[in-house]
């Protein structure tokens, strides 16, 4: 069965770009260009990992954070955070995310960020 990521980032052609590339190696993928409409599409999809820019309209990847935590059909999800924050600025905003599991610094390296997605969810 093909693991289901979820992109939540405004940037629209940056998630354009690594919906494709997940896609053409072998990942179901949605996208949500905001944090309202990113966490509707995650209860929706219910995804097996989210990528999640930080700063984003509509409540930031904060938010998402909260409203994940908050329902029980996806408060276990992982997420990796995609953002041009430092990891210390990550860090200062999302004290308490328990599904962090690390972050990439725009522009992602696509190669690695794969790699850490398949570590993740058990994937070769």
């Amino acid at each position: 069965m093909r693991k289901k990521v979820l992109i939540i980032d405004d940037d629209v052609n940056l998630a354009t770009v690594m919906r494709h590339y997940l896609e053409e190696r072998g990942f179901d993928v949605e996208t949500a260009f905001d944090a309202y409409s990113g966490v509707g599409t995650a209860i929706g999809f219910k995804p097996d990992l989210i990528l999640l820019d930080l700063q984003m309209p509509a409540g930031g990847g904060a938010g998402v954070c909260l409203n994940i935590s908050q329902n029980m059909a996806i408060n276990k999800t992982p997420i990796i955070f995609i953002t041009s924050a430092s990891e210390k600025e990550l860090k200062e905003q999302l004290p308490l995310v328990a599904q962090f599991r690390g972050h990439f610094k725009k522009p992602v390296d696509m190669a690695q960020l794969t790699a850490a997605i398949n570590r993740l969810l058990g994937a070769p």
